[in-house]
């Protein structure tokens, strides 16, 4: 029959409410009768068909899971017990929405958002990792928005160990399955080979995509359409469905999604890259706060402004209004006709004057003052495109200083492809952010502008280029490192 509304669990949890439901489990919000708190009391259902234990030990892994992990951004685990046959794990009770909920009740996230989101579950990641323990599972719905702007990471039922000596105390199992939701698996999920915390990772860029963009990386009726879309890589360019991301934070974004794990960066490398991108959106936290509450109008100024004053973009810089400019200008088109019609005047008078006027008289001393450029044509001049300021993350060399093309400003926000083949492998860096170890080239989708780029590799030293990227164009370079 299982637990029900009004029983007390444990001589000590009084189910208040049944908060949710999902296929193998329900959650009730409880009351510890012995210290007032309300917690969360997840059971789970253990069909009669279940004679391996195979669900007694999904189960068992997520407690295990919790034990080992002590993270702010991880659930914190409170209790375990079972009950008239049916296991129960109690947790803190949680206030706010997950982000599947959040994106689908008030929007897309901006970018300043998801920076601040994306470095609070990487650290639970991290923590994860190092523990040998892999989620298996990330996809929106298990990252929990909170109220206070505390994400954290959920349902740790899937994960699985890295390593044998933990594997044998989380009562690992489901070695041939595949498991997970469909539009954030791995390849290597779809491929039944052993995972890595870099699945973690394709699967962590897969949910950030969504954020950013209100859309699933791929789609498909089945599992098996969605399957062979992530196979053959047929997804879109995340600035092709989310213009208004910066460029910088959509590249970390596709850095993930690398089909080849070796390509994808770690966990702790992730959170290095976001923790430098966070300078860039002073705001990103309060920002993330007026998320929370619904504010998007004081919101989108706070993150406006926060890029504008440090790091302006092509993208930032598109969308900031023009209206006022242009409007000042047309008011004071009307005195400056005014001006030079008068001015015609009076040259009409002098020279009447002096054609009337004896040759031996000296003609007075008349200046010319050349009137003032019209300020609408100032106002209507196109700007040029800013670049994108650098994180830096080794010295720079002096840049040359001949002038660069300047980019269409009207496409100036379409994103361009750079394709660099690679002699030996490098580590690689655009615009000071790390993209990942790369063996035999690379294919990029940039915001149109110049990038940097770093070729590192510890054996044979480092090279720097630097490309103008045009919208809708691909550029193509060729790095080797035994060049002279």
């Amino acid at each position: 029959m299982g637990l029900a509304v009004g029983m007390v669990v444990d001589d000590r949890y009084l189910l208040e409410a049944q908060i949710g439901s999902g296929g193998m489990a329900r959650v009730f919000r409880a009351q510890n009768r012995k210290n007032g708190k309300r917690v969360a009391l997840k059971e789970l259902f253990i069909p009669a068909g279940d004679a391996d234990d195979t669900l007694r030990g999904w189960f068992k892994r997520e407690i295990k899971a919790l034990m080992v992990l002590d993270h702010p951004n991880v659930l914190q685990l409170i209790d375990h017990g079972e009950t008239d046959g049916f296991p129960w794990v109690v947790t803190e009770l949680l206030e706010g929405k997950d982000l599947d909920d959040s994106v689908r009740s008030r929007g897309v996230l901006p970018s300043s958002v998801v920076v601040d989101v994306a470095t609070q579950a990487l650290g639970a990641f991290t923590s994860a990792h190092q523990h040998s323990i892999v989620h298996r599972d990330i996809k929106p719905a298990n990252i929990f928005l909170c109220e206070s702007g505390r994400v954290v990471v959920l349902d740790f039922g899937l994960a699985r160990a890295t390593t044998l000596d933990v594997g044998l105390t989380m009562a690992q199992g489901f070695e041939t399955k595949i498991l997970g939701t469909p539009q954030y698996w791995s390849p290597e999920q779809i491929k039944g080979v052993t995972l890595s915390p870099a699945s973690d990772m394709f699967s962590f860029g897969g949910t950030l995509y969504f954020l950013l963009s209100g859309a699933a990386p791929y789609k498909g009726g089945t599992p098996f359409e969605i399957a062979s879309q992530i196979m053959a890589k047929k997804r879109q360019p995340l600035l092709a469905v989310a213009p208004e991301c910066d460029p910088r934070l959509a590249q970390l974004v596709e850095g993930m999604l690398e089909e080849e794990g070796l390509d994808r960066p770690t966990a702790r490398q992730a959170l290095a890259a976001f923790e430098d991108l966070a300078r860039l959106f002073p705001n990103h936290h309060t920002d993330l706060l007026r998320y929370v509450a619904g504010e998007a109008e004081h919101m989108q100024t706070s993150i406006i402004t926060g890029i504008a004053a440090l790091v302006p973009t092509p993208t930032v810089i598109g969308k900031m209004p023009v209206r006022e400019p242009v409007q000042e200008a047309r008011s004071v088109r009307l005195p400056l006709v005014v001006a030079l019609f008068a001015l015609l005047v009076l040259a009409a008078v002098a020279l009447l004057w002096l054609t009337s006027a004896p040759v031996s008289q000296s003609p007075p001393a008349i200046t010319a003052i050349a009137p003032p450029p019209p300020r609408e044509e100032r106002a209507e001049l196109p700007m040029p495109a800013p670049q994108p300021t650098e994180i830096p993350v080794v010295p720079k060399q002096q840049e040359d200083p001949s002038p660069q093309p300047r980019p269409d400003s009207s496409k100036s926000t379409g994103p361009g492809t750079l394709s660099c083949q690679l002699k030996q492998w490098a580590e690689v860096f655009v615009d000071g952010l790390p993209i990942g170890r790369k063996q035999v080239g690379i294919k990029l989708n940039l915001a149109a502008g110049k990038h940097e780029l770093v070729f590192r590799n510890t054996k044979l030293g480092e090279r720097r280029a630097t490309f103008v990227i045009k919208p809708g164009k691909e550029t193509t370079c060729r790095i080797d490192f035994e060049d002279d």
